[in-house]
């Protein structure tokens, strides 16, 4: 069976004989094969082929475009500073006025068109989806609302309203979700098979907030995409706090960083699979024994069932290539 074979299989039956592995690979294949990243970044075709050389490389399950969640607020008019990799967001907009304007008034068809990085992303998904479709599960990745919004304006202006103006923010998550629905059935076209709703900024507010000022948006907008591909819904950092209210969510996957317990989780929220939890930090950091302990330890937890095991984010560039192999083969041994 193919790796595509398998993710469909465990879909439905939540166990496979050696779990799925997905490093969320990006950036760093530009280091691994010296290659200029603000090239790579415009260039669709080079960054599949580069994602291919590392698929071959590693032995992973999944493929996917680079995660980089500075492409769609730049193409929104923010701009972005290549200080580091993935870059950075340098000036967000000014206020929540131009905001609720750009939401209102972007389409994500005449972004592509205008906007190099989104356009060689949707490419390097076309590309993929050509190339190896038949045989691997394809990711594409974009924003939650609530996260969109905090890239736009900056999180601390967010969470500044989110206090003060709660409505206004409830009105720009609701603006940007058709939007990022609309954005997504572009990804779908050209060949993912999974959406990779990313809402890595809500950790930062209650409970009460995301089910307030967010939920009915983010779940309205997972369905919808759902009636076209999978979705997992990525949540990385500090969630423990929102956990129940991921689940609630109709994502098929949730996937979580390393202070997530993924073991009771999954005890927890029968009907869910989770993917994660080794931290961007411990991949780079940690020796080849300690990675290959850790994992082995979390599929002896969790008997393998409901589980892909992955990085909870982007790889880090300079990740030691042993260190990424060491996770993989630890879970398919």
């Amino acid at each position: 069976m193919t790796p595509k074979d398998n993710f469909k299989y465990f879909l439905k039956s939540g166990r496979l004989e050696k779990p799925l592995v997905a490093p969320l690979i990006g950036y760093h294949t530009t280091w691994l094969y010296n290659q200029n990243p603000i090239q790579v970044s415009e260039n669709g075709n080079l960054m599949a082929i580069l994602q291919l050389r590392a698929l071959k490389f590693y032995g992973h399950d999944f493929v996917s475009h680079y995660l980089d969640l500075t492409i769609l607020p730049e193409a929104l008019g923010v701009k972005v500073t290549w200080s580091t990799y993935p870059p950075s967001i340098e000036v967000p907009l000014k206020d929540a006025e131009e905001a609720s304007n750009v939401l209102s008034t972007a389409d994500p068809q005449n972004l592509v068109e205008t906007s190099k990085r989104l356009k060689a992303s949707i490419e390097a998904i076309k590309v993929l989806h050509e190339l190896v479709g038949d045989r691997y599960p394809i990711m594409a990745f974009i924003h939650g609302p609530f996260t969109l919004v905090a890239d736009l304006l900056s999180p601390v202006n967010t969470l500044r309203l989110v206090k003060r103006k709660p409505d206004q923010i409830k009105d720009l998550i609701q603006k940007a979700t058709p939007f990022l629905k609309n954005l997504s059935d572009i990804y779908i076209e050209q060949g993912a098979d999974i959406v990779v709703v990313d809402e890595m900024a809500t950790p930062l507010i209650s409970p009460r907030d995301f089910q307030v000022l967010l939920l009915e948006s983010l779940n309205r907008l997972i369905t919808l995409i759902k009636q076209k591909s999978n979705v997992i819904l990525h949540i990385c950092g500090m969630a423990n706090h929102l956990l129940g209210l991921m689940a609630s969510t109709e994502a098929d996957i949730l996937s979580v960083d390393k202070y997530i317990n993924i073991p009771e989780a999954i005890k927890t929220y029968s009907n869910k699979i989770f993917m994660g939890n080794i931290g961007a930090t411990e991949i780079y950091n940690w020796d080849i024994t300690k990675i290959r302990l850790y994992v082995r330890e979390l599929i002896a937890k969790t008997q393998g069932e409901r589980l892909i095991v992955a990085t909870s984010c982007d790889v880090p560039v300079y990740t030691p290539p042993q260190n990424i192999k060491a996770l993989i083969e630890a879970t398919k041994e």
